[in-house]
């Protein structure tokens, strides 16, 4: 209940505020001989008056526009000079600001009457002032001389047919109407003979220029008898409106300061009106020229630009000239396009300085100048730096080198160049494009790196295709080696001479069995060694698989990274072990090689007596001699065994021994 007794109060509140002023209303709109407007109003109340505000919407733009604004309470009546009352009919409407409220009157419009002739026949037409409120309008229409309009006749309706047009007739027509509030709304004044004129010659435009920052247009006088004034047009969107109105027909030339012509192309059309009000047909639409898209090319010192074609010219189009130059310099004519050619390249020009450009149009009897763009003409960057900091072998046997330079400098990459020696002469194998990605990595898949080390060198090729300084020289790392006996692999590997500083050590990884990559550091040797012995006696259990790798540590590693030899694999002897006596009534019943992945492909062992008779043969690794002959037990004694089989790679051992059977 407490609710609601507040909002009732709230509502009271509220007439209370909303009678205590007496807001603005426009009474009425009386057209003016020239298109001007009187536009009339009813007096506010004065308690807490600040201002009127009368706006305007035209039929282009929704968005009222302020077209007065007063603090003195008593004005009631403006003269509107730019209404164009006499083209068209926009709406008003006014709004009275107190210092507690601001109130908004009912949207009105001007009466804007028109004719059309078909025939004998003609037509008037207007439009209604507002909606009616109570009934419908009672218009009177008024028909005469232009300063001698007598009543014609009333009617309710806004279209109105007469008979017997005649084209000779110097009448004119004029609509009125009273105002709910007792105000005379007065229409603009068409006569009969003006809209059986024959506007057969609209203006012709003959310059769209720009000049410091405005649009300069010019037109021919109108060849119409009786031009008074001309409407000005400038295209927005698909609509087109009204800027400015120059009385008299000598009056030929507007100047648009509204806009932004450096920045984009706008389209003007001029009509002629004459005495009686009547506008000729829109002249065809002219636009400024543009220039768009401006690049200047650091490599080749040239310019290039395009600008919008010129079209709808009324004349022939001769050239286009191209001015310009440095800015402090008076510009001049740097080249000519064709008509039909919007585009141009400048060479020639200064690096580091600023250039200023223009169009000029030049037709039989019009021209046309765009704005004039500046550009400015930096020089590019050369790289001041290059380097070469890695050459290695990855760990799918490919030769990789890495390389940088400056990061903020652009380039367009490197040339890539091998040698088989460190002086030796030096072949182009390759480009890196440059990317943005630092570091650049070029991949040699004809390098062979199991066979031979190689020496590379790069060379930068800037953003303009230039080729610039060259680096240093690194080599990857070649390692070989060879099994000295079961016990011993050797390992050489060549000397790594192209670090400046030197190298620090080098690292040695091993690991065991086929396949397996060597990631386990085995040793760890001095700078002055090239070679390594790995004693690999105490180690069982292998496929005589044996995968190195060397890693060379450079002493500046701030500015290299470490660099990787080829994978080199030595083929041991595979770990088998053979007894040499067995009892085949012990643990171990039968006599053969135990060892790990022992290739049953090309397996045989063969026992002999002593007397080098063939008593048993196996191709199977897994069956062994049991001791027996023919199925009787053998005697005791020593015999001799020959085993041959291969390791996983088919390399092929043969292994001899002498065993004992015991019982």
């Amino acid at each position: 209940m407490k609710y609601w007794a507040i909002f009732f109060l709230f509502i009271i509140y509220s007439f209370s505020v909303e009678a205590q002023h007496t807001k603005a209303s426009i009474t009425c709109l009386e057209t003016l001989d020239d298109g001007s407007m009187v536009i009339n109003w009813s007096k506010a109340s004065d308690k807490g008056f600040q201002k009127y505000q009368i706006f305007k919407i035209d039929k282009v733009s929704p968005a009222p526009k302020e077209i007065l604004s007063t603090s003195n309470v008593s004005d009631l009546s403006f003269v509107y000079k730019e209404a164009y009352a006499d083209y068209e009919s926009s709406r008003y409407f006014i709004k009275t600001v107190f210092s507690d409220q601001i109130n908004s009157s009912d949207t009105v419009s001007n009466i804007y009457l028109s004719l059309s002739k078909k025939g004998a026949l003609g037509e008037i037409k207007w439009n209604k002032p507002y909606k009616e409120k109570s009934g419908k309008f009672k218009f009177d229409l008024y028909k005469g001389l232009m300063t001698n309009l007598k009543f014609y006749k009333s009617t309710s309706d806004i279209i109105l047919s007469e008979t017997g047009f005649d084209c000779s007739s110097p009448d004119y027509y004029q609509v009125k109407v009273m105002s709910d509030l007792g105000c005379e709304y007065i229409s603009n004044k068409v006569c009969v003979a003006c809209f059986c004129n024959d506007y057969t010659f609209p203006p012709i435009i003959d310059s769209v220029s720009v000049k410091e920052g405005k649009v300069q247009l010019g037109w021919e006088p109108s060849q119409q008898k009786k031009v008074v004034r001309y409407f000005i047009f400038r295209k927005v969107g698909n609509k087109n409106i009204i800027i400015h109105i120059n009385e008299g027909i000598n009056n030929t030339f507007f100047e648009d300061d509204q806009v932004d012509p450096c920045s984009s192309s706008f389209e003007y059309s001029v009509s002629a009106v004459d005495s009686c009000g009547l506008p000729s047909p829109y002249s065809t639409f002219q636009h400024n020229l543009l220039i768009k898209d401006m690049k200047f090319d650091p490599c080749t010192k040239s310019v290039e630009f395009s600008w919008n074609n010129y079209l709808n010219a009324n004349y022939n189009i001769n050239a286009y000239e191209v001015w310009g130059g440095e800015i402090l310099q008076k510009p001049f004519i740097m080249a000519k396009n064709k008509a039909t050619k919007t585009k141009i390249r400048i060479e020639g020009l200064k690096v580091n300085s600023n250039y200023k450009f223009f169009i000029r149009l030049k037709g039989d009897k019009f021209s046309s100048t765009s704005c004039p763009a500046e550009i400015k003409t930096p020089d590019y960057n050369r790289p001041d730096t290059l380097a070469l900091f890695q050459a290695t072998v990855n760990e799918e046997q490919i030769a990789e080198i890495r390389m940088r330079s400056d990061r903020n400098v652009k380039i367009e990459g490197y040339n890539i160049f091998r040698s088989d020696s460190k002086d030796g002469l030096f072949e182009n194998i390759g480009f890196v494009n440059y990317d943005g990605k630092i570091p650049s990595v070029f991949q040699d898949h004809n390098a062979e790196t199991q066979k031979q080390n190689y020496f590379y060198k790069v060379q930068i090729i800037d953003e303009c295709g230039l080729e610039r300084q060259e680096s240093q020289v690194l080599q990857t790392e070649l390692l070989r080696g060879e099994s000295v006996d079961d016990a011993i692999n050797q390992l050489f590997w060549s000397v790594y001479d192209t670090y400046k500083g030197g190298v620090k050590e080098y690292r040695i990884y091993r690991s065991k069995g086929a396949g397996f990559f060597p990631n386990t550091l085995l040793s760890v040797v001095s700078s002055g060694s090239a070679d390594y012995k790995d004693n690999i006696a105490s180690i069982i259990g292998t496929d005589g698989f044996y995968n190195y790798r060397i890693e060379v540590i450079p002493n500046d590693l701030k500015n290299y990274k470490s660099s990787f030899s080829n994978l080199f694999v030595l083929r041991g002897t595979p770990d088998v072990f053979i007894p040499n006596a067995f009892n085949p009534n012990g643990v171990n019943k039968e006599f053969r090689p135990v060892g790990k992945d022992l290739n049953p492909e090309g397996y045989k062992m063969i026992i002999f007596n002593r007397w080098g008779q063939i008593i048993f043969e196996s191709n199977s690794p897994f069956k062994g001699w049991n001791g027996q002959v023919n199925g009787s037990l053998a005697e005791p004694d020593t015999y001799v065994y020959q085993i041959i089989f291969q390791n996983l790679d088919g390399s092929k051992f043969e292994k001899k021994g002498i065993l004992m059977l015991v019982r």
